[in-house]
This record gives C-alpha cells, structure tokens and sequence, in this order.
C-alpha cells in the first residue's frame, strides 16, 4: 500500500475547471451522482491520482454552485474498476476499459516496478512493441552488432531509446560475418601468410606478409630467387647445394667467374669441379722458351724457332703484337716502363731492346752464348754461358740502360744461365754443361764485389729465383726444387721427383715452377706446379703442358709458356694462363 500523503496536482482544465486538490478524506460519493462533465474529470483525475493510495477530488456544479467532496481508497495492485452504465468509472483505471493518459509520455516521476506492472509509465523503448515515444523496434542491447547490407551496425543507447546505428563499412581485406547481436568484421587474411614476415610463395619467389591498418595479413610484396640454383626455403631464398654469391646463386663447381669460391675468376679459363682449367691466351707460336715477364698490362714472351721474334699481348687475351721479328734464337727477356729488352742466343748472341708495342730492334750489346736477363731502375744484367768445356768462361755482366760500357761482375763461370735480382744481389745459376754434381748457385753484389757459392754439388740448376731472404732454384736433371738463405748455409730441398723441373717465379706466399715432362712421351706431361714458400705439399696447376717452359705471375695468375710438341716441329707452342688456386 502506498503512502496515503497529500499528492498536488495543477493546471489540469476542462471547461471551466478550476484547480482540484487531493483532499485526505473518507467520504465515498458514487460518481453517477454528479453531471457527466464533471465526473469525467474526476475520473481523470482519479487517473491521475491512482499512485497516491487514498485521494480525493471535489467538483463544482456550475449550474448550481454546488461543490462536493469526493474520496476513494485504492490499492497498488489496482483492484477492480466498473464502468456504470453512463461509461464512467467506478474504481480506479485496472479494471480495463477505463484508461489513463498514454503513460508513456505523461508519467510525472520515475517508474516503479508496480507502476509498470500496473500499466501507469513505461520505462524507455527497450526494442519492443510498446506503445512508448520510441515506437517498435527489434530488440538490441548496448554494443550487440548486426550486417546490414555488408557492412556492420552496432547497438547503441540514443536518448532514451536503443537502437541500431548507421552501418560503418569494414575494412579492405574484411568481410562482415556472424549471427544477428554478434556480428564483426573478420579478415581475409592471404592464406599464404600465417604471420608477419617473408613466406615461401613457391619454389623461386619469396613472399613479404605484413599486416594492414585493420591487423588483416596480406602480401606486401614478392622477390624472385635469382642466380643458378635459387630456391625459396623456410622463408629465404636459399641456395641449397649451391653457393650463394651477391646475393646470387651459383655452381662453384662449374662457374667460370665463381670458381670453388664467390669472385675466384677463371679469367677465360673453363672451370672444372671447382678449380680453374688453364686458358690459352696465345696458340701457334713457334718454340717459346724460357723467356717470359709481366707488366701492369701485358705478357711478354720470345721465341726461339726460325726466324726467332719478341711477343707481346694484354694480359687479358687479345691478339699478339709482334715487338721485334727475325731475332734467332730470342732467349731471355726483361721489361722497363717503356722498352722490351731481350738477349739472342748463340756464340754471336747480344741484348737488344725495342719499344713496348713494337718498333726498330737496337742492339745494345754482344754476348756468348747470352741466356738469363735482369733490369733495375738503372742498368741492365745478362749472363754468358760461355763456352760448355770445363772450368768455363762464362761471365755475369751489367751495363746502363741509358748506355755506356759494360761492366763484368763475375768471370770464369761455368754455363752460366738464369739471373735473378733483389735490391742488393745479383744471383744466378751455374750450369756446367750438365754435369752431375758440377752445378753451382751463385750470388755477387750489384755494384760489384765478392762472388760467393751459395749452394754447390747441384745437377743442371736452371731457374732461380728470390724474394730478398732465400733464393729458390731448380736442378733440372736432378728432379728437385731447393732453397737457400741469401747469406749462405745448408741448402733445403722444398720437393724432389719433378720430371726436369725449369723456371721459377715467386709471390709473397708460394714458389711457382714449370717442369718440361718425360722424354718418353715426348714431353707431352709437362706442368706446372706450386707451394708454399715454407714447404709443404706440390700442387698441380696444369698438367699435360708440352714442353712448360718460362713462368712469371701477377696478383691473380700463373702465366707460362709451352715449347710445343716435336711432332709439329714446335710450331705449336702457347702462352697459358690460369687463376691462382
């Protein structure tokens, strides 16, 4: 039961109603009793009343200035409520055809459980089909979504009513999906992705997976796997059994500029399970023989068949250049910054020089018998060989390169035959004709001075060789490669077996020489052979090199001449390269 308080209720007029207040009486008046325009209105306010317990309401009789008092009691429950014959209201408004105002827009306070039970207020248009401002609706509680029309709608609370609003599109790569108050935009992430990063996409292309504003996956971008034996493997282009060289991948073992190695180049040369084969640079020459050097950009070389010429190339291949012709039996050979010098052979031998790309042949000096060749900053070295009878009378001589006299820095040598120079000694080899045990390594100052014997006891020293702490030799017929310190002692053998090993060349790492091959196969094995300067382990450069024979090297490569076989009178000689190893 609701308190039965004073409950004010204004400004309520029909015809010429005056303000009625709720009185806090007992009187029950049968409305029937009074003109039907009044008792309307009391109904009303009856109406209006109902929530206030026992009420009360007087009316005015205009016509005859009577004024009554009426009163009711009421439960919350709503009672019953009977309608007289007249259509007015015995009791209250729960009995069903008597009604109040709409209590969805006239209810003056907050609704109570009862209130609504009653049918007195109803609260806020919740999405049904009440008669209430928000009018019908489907059902939706706060932040439930739905897919209108592809895009997603999401409940929301507008005043006092709930409702769906404005569809908002999803995202590029999302679609809306899900059931009526659950719905979302969900992505279409690329299948190929599984998380941010590369993906293989196949074999050869990888795949870069990102994800965009709305944290869908997608593919940003693919690169292809490039280079011989590429393949895309757990996110990277691998190269498998391949190498992988900038980026590229290769076969080490077939690949001409990545040879064993990334950037080891074959320089022209094939490559073969993984090392590099020997190139010919120039074919067809007629019987080059030891004499062989190098510049910044050429190779130079003799030849001593009929009619004997100097020779020069790039050192990249190209077409020889004929720098002198008609030389006899051209033998040594030396280069300056801007001349070619050279020694012909023969008791009637000399040194000569012409200009590096060719020209006119000068002869600048006569030699016996002339073989080995030297050049410093100043002046120019060249042995004799003399005459082949014991004890010899063979000679190391120097001269200038601006010309002058000649100068004799050793006499009395038996065959001697290839020179070598470092910055204080001149050193060359004795080779006596052959003889067994008759061979010397010899070594004078270059302004002159004392001779001194290095290494004696030595079988036909040919080559030799230094790098300013030991000179390297090779005995020819003794089959061996040695060292010896500069300032004399034991001689060390560095490998032994080398079928008439020839010419030296050094590096700051290795000894490189040449070996003429067998007599019995007409010297069709030659090769060409390294190791290192402290001893090791020979290796085979190239092998089945006829007659191998003058050797020199630069930062990258072996350079080296063949003699050529008998059979094409040596006709066929060549000048080899091949990368070092």
């Amino acid at each position: 039961m609701r308190s039965s308080g004073p409950c004010a209720i204004r400004d309520i007029r029909l015809g010429r109603l005056r303000e009625l207040r709720a009185l806090p009486i007992n009187e029950d008046v049968a409305p029937h009793q009074f003109p039907r325009s009044f008792v309307r209105v009391g109904l009303a306010l009856v109406g209006l009343a109902a929530s206030c317990g026992r009420f009360g309401y007087e009316t005015v009789n205009e016509f005859g200035g009577e004024t009554r008092t009426h009163s009711s009691e009421r439960t919350n429950d709503g009672g019953t409520s009977v309608e007289t014959a007249n259509g007015e209201c015995m009791d209250g408004v729960a009995g069903g055809p008597c009604t109040l105002p709409d209590p969805g827009a006239a209810s003056p306070a907050p609704c109570s459980a009862d209130d609504v039970a009653n049918g007195a207020c109803t609260p806020p248009d919740a999405g049904n089909a009440s008669p209430g401002p928000c009018g019908g609706g489907e059902s939706c509680t706060v932040g439930q979504t739905v897919c209108v029309g592809g895009e997603l709608a999401t409940c929301t609370l507008s005043g006092s009513c709930y409702g769906y609003g404005t569809p908002v599109a999803c995202g590029q790569r999302q679609t809306c999906a899900g059931a009526s108050g659950a719905a979302a935009c969900t992505c279409n992430d690329d299948p190929l992705c599984l998380a941010p990063g590369d993906v293989c996409q196949d074999a050869s292309t990888l795949a870069t997976c990102a994800l965009d504003s709305d944290g869908c996956l997608y593919v940003a971008g693919t690169t292809g796997c490039t280079g011989g034996g590429a393949s895309c493997q757990n996110g990277t282009c691998g190269c498998g059994l391949a190498l992988e060289c900038g980026g590229s991948c290769v076969d080490d073992q077939t690949d001409a500029n990545h040879c064993g190695a990334c950037g080891h180049d074959c320089l022209g040369g094939a490559c073969q399970g993984g090392v590099c084969q020997p190139a010919a640079l120039a074919t067809g020459q007629k019987n080059p023989t030891g004499g062989l050097v190098l510049d910044a950009n050429n190779v130079y070389w003799t030849t001593s068949g009929s009619p004997g010429g100097v020779l020069q190339m790039p050192l990249l291949g190209g077409v020889p250049t004929t720098v002198a012709s008609n030389q006899g039996q051209a033998l040594g050979i030396a280069v300056s910054a801007t001349q070619v010098y050279w020694v012909t052979g023969g008791a009637s031998g000399s040194v000569r020089r012409a200009l590096i790309g060719g020209g006119t042949a000068t002869q600048l000096m006569a030699g016996s018998y002339p073989e080995g060749l030297a050049l410093d900053a100043r002046s120019y070295y060249w042995t004799n060989g003399g005459t082949a009878a014991s004890p010899g009378n063979g000679s190391l001589m120097k001269a200038p390169l601006g010309g002058g006299s000649a100068q004799t820095l050793a006499s009395g040598q038996w065959g001697a035959s290839a020179l070598a120079l470092d910055g204080t000694n001149a050193y060359w080899t004795d080779y006596a004709a052959g003889t067994s045990g008759a061979g010397k390594v010899m070594k004078v100052p270059r302004a002159g001075g004392a001779v001194t014997t290095l290494a004696s006891g030595r079988n036909g020293p040919q080559g030799v060789a230094t790098d300013g702490v030991n000179v390297y030799w090779a005995d020819s017929l003794g089959g061996t490669l040695s060292r010896v310190s500069v300032g004399g002692g034991a001689a060390t053998t560095l490998s032994s077996g080398q079928h008439s090993p020839r010419y030296l060349a050094l590096d700051s790492t290795h000894v490189y020489w040449t070996t003429r091959g067998t007599s019995s196969s007409g010297y069709s094995d030659g090769t060409v052979m390294s190791l290192p300067l402290g001893g090791g382990t020979p290796l085979v450069l190239a092998a089945g090199q006829n007659g191998a024979s003058g050797i020199a090297v630069d930062a990258t490569s072996v350079y080296w001449s063949t003699n050529g076989s008998a059979a094409a009178s040596f006709s066929n000689g060549t000048v080899m390269r091949i990368t070092k190893p």
